[in-house]
């Protein structure tokens, strides 16, 4: 992904702007959450399985619909918001940086990011259980999609990126 100068870069805090590129944003790491790099965890990955698999309940259950727990606690209400505009910008912000990392992460694999260059419908019969799409699957009473007879919600898991060393 990086060149060998880029991976030795060193950076200014003199410098009037960062690199677009999104390198020199911390001045002790350089690459650190630049272009083409893992996403920074806040907490540590809670796979089921330690891997790979959907984190699970503490019970060994599956965790609740996420589409259930999203129409319940953000019922539609009619009522004045106040940071309505601040979290849709932040929502945005988070949502395209998320969409855009990569969905394939072997080294000799194109990366695709999240741009319709490569589209997969998780919720088609064909990819319903490939391993790299975890369809949410929307109840039937779901206010919103039930009018339009949807069932599935796409969705595609973004690559792996591990970073341990041999």
């Amino acid at each position: 992904m990086f060149s060998e100068d880029e991976e030795q870069k060193t950076c200014s805090c003199a410098q009037k702007y960062r690199e677009f590129d999104g390198t020199c944003n911390r001045l002790q790491s350089p690459k650190d959450d630049s272009a083409f790099t893992c996403l920074t965890r806040l907490l540590s990955a809670k796979y089921a399985d330690g891997i790979f698999e959907p984190r699970k309940a503490k019970s060994g259950r599956d965790l609740p619909n996420p589409r259930l727990v999203s129409t319940t606690i953000h019922t539609d209400q009619n009522r004045e918001a106040f940071f309505t505009h601040f979290l849709m910008v932040w929502g945005q912000f988070m949502d395209h940086d998320s969409a855009l990392a990569p969905f394939n992460s072997a080294p000799e694999e194109e990366v695709i990011l999240g741009d319709g260059a490569e589209r997969m419908d998780c919720c088609d019969s064909e990819h319903i259980n490939d391993t790299r799409c975890l369809p949410i699957e929307i109840p039937q009473d779901d206010q919103f999609f039930s009018q339009f007879n949807e069932r599935c919600m796409n969705f595609r898991r973004s690559a792996s990126c591990p970073k341990c060393s041999l």
